[in-house]
Parts: structure tokens; sequence; C-alpha cells
């Protein structure tokens, strides 16, 4: 279809948790032909935590997160928790279409 990127959302209905959210978003990862942005909205889906992100964000395909939480506090700390591991992450908020790479 020509995508260079895609975003995707954690499962929704039901909560799972780290481990699974960690092998959910890693299979995509590891097996998409093209980047892949995650995308955590916890009001609506499953959160995607700090120490899954730090793992996550290891994975060469994952390029990205827009973070919806909403939550600054937890956005600074998830910038800082990655800056080190993968300085070429794009973080992102729901509440502005702003990208800074960490």
């Amino acid at each position: 279809m020509g995508a260079t990127a895609v975003a995707i959302v954690s499962p929704i209905y039901f909560r799972l948790t780290p481990d699974a959210v960690y092998a959910y978003f890693a299979e995509i990862g590891r097996n998409s032909p093209i980047d892949v942005t995650l995308y955590n909205i916890p009001m609506f889906a499953s959160p995607i935590d700090l120490p899954t992100i730090r793992r996550l964000a290891e994975l060469p395909r994952i390029v990205g997160i827009k973070d919806s939480s909403g939550d600054l506090a937890f956005m600074m700390r998830m910038i800082a928790a990655v800056r080190s591991r993968a300085s070429r992450l794009l973080v992102s908020d729901g509440w502005k279409p702003c990208w800074r790479r960490c």
C-alpha cells in the first residue's frame, strides 16, 4: 500500500500484563516490514509502562511513541528513560502534534 510506518495501539477490551503488552509489540516490531510507532492510550487500551517502553525502544523497527495518557510527569519520565537507550526514538504526546527526538 506504500506506507512507510504504522501507529499501533495496545490491545483493547482486556487489560494485559506488562509482559503481555511487551510480547504483543515485540512480535510486531520484530516482524514488521515498516517502522512502528507505539500508541499509549491507557484510558482505552492496555497501558505501556516505562520498563516495557525501555525494552521496546531497543527494537530497530520501533521508532516512536505517542503518549495520550495526559500525564506530563509520566511523559517526562519516559523521555528520560529512553534518552540514553534509543536516541532515535521520537516522542509525542496526545494533546498536541509536537514531535521531539529524544
